[in-house]
């Protein structure tokens, strides 16, 4: 929120431990309200082990194309950061690696 506030950007955001998807559809609804050209929608913490986080991502972007229905049109993966380094580790001692 600070961040959103710091450089101008509206922050849709609702009270902790509210459904995800339900915060996309609010912050979907704003933004066509408001004639947005670019949403951002962060969500943070989904490991691909945790089946349950993954199928919220599902709910998510089904959620998202009932109120803009070719959403969402950019997907970004973030990776964790420790765990890129330790790939990249383990690559540099693999003498395959490109």
């Amino acid at each position: 929120m600070i961040w959103g506030e710091r450089v101008g950007v509206p922050v849709i955001k609702q009270k902790m431990g509210s459904d995800p998807a339900s915060v996309a559809f609010d912050t979907l609804s704003s933004a066509v309200a408001n004639n947005a050209d670019v949403v951002i929608i962060d969500t943070a913490g989904r490991l691909h082990n945790k089946i349950g986080l993954m199928n919220e991502l599902t709910k998510i972007k089904n959620v998202m194309q009932k109120v803009v229905p070719d959403a969402p049109h950019e997907i970004l993966l973030v990776l964790d950061g420790c765990q890129k380094k330790k790939k990249i580790k383990e690559k540099n001692n693999d003498s395959n690696w490109l």
